[in-house]
């Protein structure tokens, strides 16, 4: 985002002002150039969003989210999920990875009643801002479902976000340990990393590699239920 310039508050020539539009208005530039005293007084919510509070993205394993609500009977409203997660953050964006319904070839009559379902689920992610929709694929052997492509799509993410400093801190919710080498090439980057988890599921590789651990107790489980 570029620092939106004033005449009023940047009593510098016009030579300055060319120099910090070629480095488009970049948040260092833009703090050598005038001070943050002189930023923040003129453009106060430009300063906070993007001098002050952190950029937070949210990585969500909508199959461990799906699976822990189930478990203690709370239908999860995925809005209040992400404004929890990115509590005290700037929220850059979140992402949310899925697979959608088997189908078969042709579809039963269950497959195509939670098709519907779920499309009219998908339509409700898709009204919330900066939500990304991450989709893998179902697999189906053996009467057992098996997800793929979710696991290296949320890791891609990661670590692309973090190394080219989009974000400072990346929260994820999962208890899958196949994300550590991610998490740990993340933190490398210097990013802060952030795991939400349950106790009932959850690997402590995982929770050994992250900066900051948060249990997902019942209490912050009903603080998300989505009421009708």
């Amino acid at each position: 985002m570029s620092l939106p310039l004033n005449d009023g508050l940047y009593k510098k020539n016009n030579l300055t002002k060319i120099i910090l539009l070629d480095v488009v208005g970049t948040e260092i530039h833009a703090v050598q150039l005038f001070g943050l005293s002189n930023i923040l007084a003129a453009h106060p919510r430009w300063a906070v969003n993007n001098l002050i509070m952190d950029k937070i993205a949210i990585f969500i394993d909508a199959a461990y989210l799906t699976k822990i609500a189930r478990q203690n009977g709370v239908r999860v409203d995925i809005k209040k999920v992400i404004e929890s997660l990115s509590h005290e953050h700037n929220l850059f964006r979140s992402y949310y990875y899925y697979c959608p319904p088997y189908l078969s070839n042709p579809p039963t009559e269950e497959e195509k009643t939670r098709q519907s379902g779920f499309s009219k689920f998908k339509h409700i992610l898709d009204q919330i801002p900066r939500l990304e929709l991450r989709k893998g694929k179902l697999e189906k052997r053996d009467d057992e479902y098996h997800q793929k492509r979710v696991d290296i799509l949320l890791a891609v993410d990661l670590v692309r976000l973090s190394w080219i400093r989009q974000i400072q801190v990346a929260a994820i919710l999962t208890g899958d340990s196949d994300f550590v080498p991610a998490i740990e090439d993340a933190k490398n980057s210097g990013i802060i990393t952030k795991v939400f988890y349950h106790k009932s599921s959850v690997h402590d590789e995982l929770l050994y590699c992250c900066d900051d651990t948060v249990e997902i107790t019942q209490e912050l489980l009903e603080s998300w239920k989505l009421i009708n």
